[in-house]
């Protein structure tokens, strides 16, 4: 009974928040190889809504396994997110939440005025300030992992806008967008509950005991 009664302190003393990771891949949006997602709309996958912006002219995106573009873009074998002529592409949690951004694979359209040369993705915090990382993209006929830095934590958005050297916005493409999101928090208690909560399964082990005893 004391050791169990020990035991059940000690975990409530280390409680402590859990992170859970997950991959946004596109998969489940219930859209493939389709024309187009406008800008001003949005669409959602693994529990993450999309949002379709754009920087300079009508923008839209595609979801697509390839088929569509062909060998002028990068394809990797499973759906990937097109976004074409200008855009951005905001994506938040659909329950609100934060969240923690780790990484994405980045690709782009090989040949044309719609080359990117960078993509920026800017992370707004929770407390409204906001990070901001610019990724190189060379290579655009190949995804490419791109890696985020620790910054991008407590995010409640994250946006993706491609650009090419002379300021014009551009197109690219992504997938397998890495995030974390903190599980509920269990509250540590404070010396005097622990106290408390450990003088009252003494007494009931008293009880115990004198009941066996009878």
């Amino acid at each position: 009974m004391f050791r169990n009664a020990f035991v059940l302190l000690l975990l409530i003393g280390l409680a402590s928040v859990t992170t859970f990771a997950d991959t946004v891949t596109f998969e489940d949006a219930g859209c493939n190889n389709c024309y187009p997602i406008e800008s001003g709309n949005s669409f959602t996958s693994d529990g993450y809504n999309f949002q379709v912006g754009t920087l300079l002219d009508s923008a839209y995106v595609i979801l697509d396994n390839g088929q569509l573009c062909g060998p002028t873009c990068a394809v990797n074998g499973t759906t990937i997110l097109q976004a074409v002529n200008r855009p951005t592409i905001i994506m938040s949690r659909t329950d609100g939440k934060t969240f923690d951004a780790s990484q994405f694979d980045l690709g782009g359209h090989d040949g044309g005025v719609f080359d990117t040369d960078y993509v920026l993705v800017t992370g707004t915090l929770a407390d409204h300030t906001t990070v901001t990382e610019a990724f190189n993209l060379a290579d655009t006929s190949n995804f490419h992992t791109m890696l985020l830095s620790s910054q991008f934590a407590n995010l409640v958005s994250l946006e993706f806008s491609g650009h090419l050297r002379d300021g014009y916005a551009a197109s690219f493409e992504l997938d397998n967008i890495g995030v974390s999101t903190p599980v509920e928090v269990v509250p540590t208690p404070e010396p005097a509950s622990l106290a408390l909560l450990g003088s009252g399964m003494l007494g009931l082990a008293g009880i115990v005991r004198r009941k066996i005893k009878r």
